[in-house]
């Protein structure tokens, strides 16, 4: 039987839930959406193998900051999120963590994802195309829920994640492809809900750098990718 979340505040701005010897460490930014949409969100989390960590602002207008600032809190070996606005697949990341602990080539496991109007009633769903390094080239979106990363490869970048107001994710899965692939799982494992949390809003400057920043790894990543797929 899971043990229910019950959060004690650490500061004004984040609540700490820690499960002993729990793989994962999780972080959910609550910027001021609806306390019925957080309470289902945690409500989701309720029985994954899972630390949670939540943020409550403190950080205006810059996702990867507040995402920096809750990964630097954890202990565990793998990380994920989830906004406060969307909620996860039962069992999703139990399903992750056994695919990074088998292989200790990947650097995360992504899934796809069911998109649900503001009310909660599902819309469509995406489904991600197989892992390639220049996939994010083509798309940032192919980045988008759900992930469950490594954290040791993930802690030299948290300064430059910090530096990504937005699209930080298509920033950090740029940066992890040099050090690993990811696997796709072809399941939804997250619930999206539209009109919620977001702050891209057409910042195409911010992401043409972000981009330029991790051009080089993925460029890495790739070669080290065909390569392997020839010897194959």
């Amino acid at each position: 039987m899971s043990t229910p979340i019950t959060c004690m505040f650490t500061s004004p701005e984040t609540i700490h839930h820690r499960r002993r010897g729990a793989p994962v460490d999780c972080h959910v930014l609550h910027f001021g959406e609806p306390e019925s949409w957080l309470e289902q969100c945690l409500a989701s989390l309720d029985a994954e193998p899972i630390n949670i960590v939540i943020v409550r602002g403190g950080f205006p207008g810059n996702i990867g900051a507040a995402r920096a600032h809750a990964i630097g809190l954890g202990s565990a070996p793998y990380w994920t999120f989830v906004d406060a606005d969307d909620w996860l697949e039962h069992g999703i990341v139990g399903r992750c963590t056994t695919l990074l602990d088998e292989r200790s080539d990947l650097v995360g496991v992504y899934t796809d994802y069911h998109a649900v109007s503001p009310e909660g009633i599902p819309t469509y769903r995406t489904r991600k195309r197989p892992w390639t390094p220049l996939a994010l080239l083509g798309s940032c979106w192919e980045v988008l829920h759900y992930h469950q990363y490594r954290r040791a490869p993930t802690l030299p970048y948290l300064e430059g994640l910090a530096n990504a107001p937005c699209y930080e994710e298509t920033y950090i899965a740029g940066v992890l492809a040099s050090h690993g692939d990811f696997l796709h799982l072809p399941e939804v494992g997250y619930w999206k809900r539209d009109g919620g949390q977001s702050m891209r809003l057409q910042k195409t400057t911010l992401l043409r750098r972000i981009y330029r920043d991790i051009a080089t790894a993925l460029m890495e990543a790739n070669g080290r990718w065909t390569a392997t797929k020839l010897a194959a």
